[in-house]
């Protein structure tokens, strides 16, 4: 009968746990996506102590310039009079 062999050692090391790690993350955010997905992402509430005030200021009107009368630069001739 052959002899057996040797079990190895199973002895773990740092990428077996950084694989475990990023195997979580991956499937966190996988859950976390799916939720947000189908309930939206959290609303902000409002800060009640904050208020604005919108600055209310008289309407402009734009001036308008006043029409003044020019003098022309023909005279007008006066209409004569029928003399009698």
């Amino acid at each position: 009968m052959p002899r057996r062999a040797k079990p190895k050692s199973k002895r773990t090391d740092w990428r077996h746990y950084a694989s475990l790690g990023l195997n979580g993350l991956v499937a966190l955010s996988m859950v976390l996506g799916t939720v947000f997905l189908f309930t939206g992402a959290p609303t902000p509430q409002p800060v009640v102590s904050q208020t604005i005030e919108i600055p209310t200021l008289a309407p402009t009107v734009p001036a308008t310039p006043a029409i003044i009368p020019t003098a022309t630069s023909t005279p007008v001739a006066s209409t004569p009079t029928p003399a009698k």
